[in-house]
């Protein structure tokens, strides 16, 4: 059985850009979630404590409820004021707005003083702490005030409801006085016309002898004539009078009354302000006045008030035509009277006086009739404006000791944590995801075209411990041989023997000569990768192996196997290139293995990249003869061209590439060089975290358990 270092075989996903994760959108969100599991409980530690110390500064916050009941109108009363059906949806939502307008919110500062606030404008300072919403399926609207102690919320909770409500009936009250007002202005005109019609009939009784009714024995074809031609004049007058009302009914009323039953257009209107006033009025809780999306909703409410008044003077301008058109009937009705009454002269005075009687009787009682139903409405409307009822009630007044506390300390404390939690992981997966690091080992292997990759785990504080020290990674594989770290070193060994077994079968040109060892590349795609880890283990693992093994630090620049074995003053390789140093003096014995370090002369070499043009490579060749493997720690490619140079020497390279750091895209690059050149013998896969790799990729076949069966240490 292998282990879990060991390599993945390859696998042909649908492309290279797949996701590194497999399995449905909730198994990819619950990885994610396990993998920043850490950072997300530092970022809920952090905003519990920034909230801790935030908390004794943050004003205290209550809130009272007050709600009121719209009660619909009785039937039976006159048009808006009480059109008897209750109210639609939009009449609801109009009235409900009410509470937040102008006229109640100052209202209730005149009932209330003290809740006036002494910066800006006080209306709209209350209307800032103030919320109103309808409760569902009710005609109940919920006040709810904030204030930083209970009585104050539950005072401007209960002001605004009472000014609501006297809001309410002081519409009511003006209404009526308006009508009323022009029905008075109307009596005296009705009241002489009526007076006018009755002189006229008594008179003509007095002159002709007649008595009361007029005499209608004996009556012709033409006087059932007239008659009937009197009842038309009658219905005619009766309607002029009506379309004149209804014109100086909705000349004079104001938007919202009763005028506006006339129009349907105007109510449509109405209905699509009361919506915008509603949406205004929500988006006012959260933002300010010159907040975009406030401004356009201003627009649109000032748009939509245009349409009403232009509709409300095209209704004007319909009904002073129908008024018009009813007073034409009534005048040629009059004079098709007239007219009749002329051709039926010669049938009779007596009968011409009769005819004439009832004519003057029948527009005596018109008039009258008139007149008392205009007297009728005024009283109405007198009384109405006395003891007006509003359609709006106190349902259950606002309690200070009913009042709750906006946020309790202990769900700030949870809030703080959880908007701490949920912005660390925010951030882990935005860099995750801008960054695009390797973290599956097949996708890295899909990325670079290779069959397999190794796995070097990350070891621990504990897992580096060793008589009271802790070692370097490196000297993990030489003390604990039979640890997992060791065995990753092995694989990338084999990986090499069995890229060489395959170039010796396909007759590759790569192979070294008969007699040279083989020179062994290690390098990265940017500093940090573990490249001079991965060198040092792969040539302890060689060496135990039994092979002649020289280890070469090439990185002239940034010596990290030289200090590792703590070699800064020793001669090396830059003292072999520039002075011609012996290997023998150049060279030291570390665990089986020869190192030639960078050298004393490393620091004064001014282009490292021409000393190692000119010279590394017969100096490789040369140390090849007599040692089985040179492994050359090169520096990283995408940072010098000094990896590319030695890479002309080298027969094959080992690419180091670091988990959850390095960037795929990188990764891809160093990988398509090497292979350009086919020498790309490896890959392995550094600083690898086994608790959280498993969820990037396909789950883990190896738990814990399985793996110390096999590997110690």
């Amino acid at each position: 059985m292998t282990s879990r270092t060991q390599y993945s075989e390859r696998l042909p996903p649908p492309s290279p850009e797949a996701s590194p994760e497999d399995g449905t959108p909730a198994t990819r969100g619950m990885n994610a979630l396990l993998r920043h599991r850490a950072g997300a409980a530092a970022g809920a530690a952090f905003g519990l404590l920034a909230m801790a110390i935030a908390l004794p500064f943050l004003p205290e916050r209550w809130q009272a409820f007050a709600d009121i009941e719209l009660t619909p109108p009785r039937a039976g009363h006159d048009a808006r004021i009480d059109d008897g059906a209750g109210l639609p949806d939009a009449a609801m939502e109009n009235q409900g707005l009410m509470a937040l307008s102008r006229p109640v919110l100052l209202r209730a500062l005149a009932s209330a003083p003290q809740l006036a606030s002494s910066h800006g404008d006080p209306a709209l300072a209350l209307r800032d702490q103030l919320a109103v919403r309808r409760l569902p399926r009710t005609m109940v609207w919920r006040i709810t005030a904030a204030a930083p102690t209970p009585a104050i919320a539950a005072s401007r909770a209960n002001a605004v409801a009472n000014a609501w409500v006297a809001e309410h009936r002081q519409l009511k009250v003006d209404a009526a006085a308006r009508l009323s007002a022009s029905l008075e202005a109307r009596l005296p005109a009705l009241e002489q016309q009526l007076q006018a019609s009755e002189r006229a009939a008594a008179l003509w009784r007095r002159q002709h002898g007649l008595v009361a009714g007029g005499d209608a024995s004996g009556a012709s074809l033409a006087e059932q004539q007239l008659a009937d031609m009197n009842a038309s004049l009658a219905q005619a007058r009766a309607a002029a009078i009506n379309a004149r009302t209804r014109l100086e009914r909705f000349s004079v009323a104001t938007p919202g009354e009763d005028g506006e039953n006339i129009s349907p257009a105007v109510q449509g209107l109405r209905r699509q302000m009361t919506d915008l006033a509603r949406r205004d009025a929500d988006l006012a809780t959260r933002y300010g006045p010159q907040y975009p999306e406030r401004a356009a909703m201003r627009a649109q409410i000032g748009a939509v008030a245009r349409e009403i008044t232009a509709e409300r003077a095209r209704t004007i301008k319909t009904l002073r035509a129908e008024a018009d058109i009813t007073a034409a009937r009534e005048t040629a009705l009059r004079r098709s009277l007239d007219a009749t009454q002329t051709e039926a002269a010669p049938q009779g005075g007596a009968s011409d006086a009769a005819i004439r009687l009832r004519e003057l009787e029948r527009r005596a009682a018109a008039d009258r009739a008139a007149y008392e139903a205009a007297l009728s409405r005024v009283r109405k409307f007198q009384d109405l404006a006395q003891i007006a009822e509003p359609e709006a009630r106190i349902m259950s007044p606002a309690v200070a000791d009913a009042s709750e506390r906006l946020a309790s300390p202990l769900v700030l404390m949870l809030a703080g944590a959880g908007a701490g939690a949920i912005a660390a992981f925010a951030v882990a997966l935005l860099r995750e995801q801008m960054l695009d690091p390797c973290l599956c080992p097949d996708q890295v292997a899909t990325d670079l075209g290779v069959a397999r990759v190794a796995e070097a785990p990350m070891l621990g504080v504990d897992q580096r411990k060793a008589r009271g020290h802790v070692m370097q990674p490196a000297t993990v594989v030489a003390l604990r041989p039979q640890s997992q770290f060791a065995e990753s070193f092995r694989a990338i060994r084999m990986m090499l023997e069995s890229t060489t077994a395959r170039l010796a079968l396909t007759a590759n040109e790569t192979l070294p000569e008969p007699g040279r060892g083989r020179i062994v590349l290690v390098t990265s795609g940017q500093p940090g990768d573990g490249k001079t880890t991965t060198a040092i283990g792969l040539a302890l693992s060689l060496a135990e192996a039994g092979h002649r093994v020289v280890l070469v630090d090439a990185d002239l620049r940034n010596a990290g196997l030289t200090r590792f074995f703590e070699l800064r003053a020793h001669p090396g390789l830059a003292d072999m290139l520039r002075a011609g140093a012996p290997f023998a003096s150049a060279s030291v014995r570390r665990a089986n293995v020869a190192v030639v370090p960078a050298g004393a002369m490393a620091g004064g070499v001014r282009s490292p990249l021409s000393l190692v043009d000119v010279s590394a490579g017969p100096l490789l060749r040369r140390m090849a003869l007599t040692f089985d493997h040179v492994v050359v720690d090169a520096p990283p490619m995408d940072v010098t061209e000094d990896a590319s140079v030695l890479l002309r020497t080298a027969d094959t390279a080992v690419l180091a590439v670091r988990w959850g750091r390095t960037p795929r895209c990188l990764a891809r690059r160093m990988g398509a060089r090497l292979a350009a050149q086919g020498k790309l013998g490896a890959v392995m896969l550094t600083r690898v975290n086994l608790a959280r790799a498993p969820r990037y990729g396909a789950p883990a076949v190896h738990g814990r358990a399985a793996r110390r069966r096999y590997f110690h240490g």
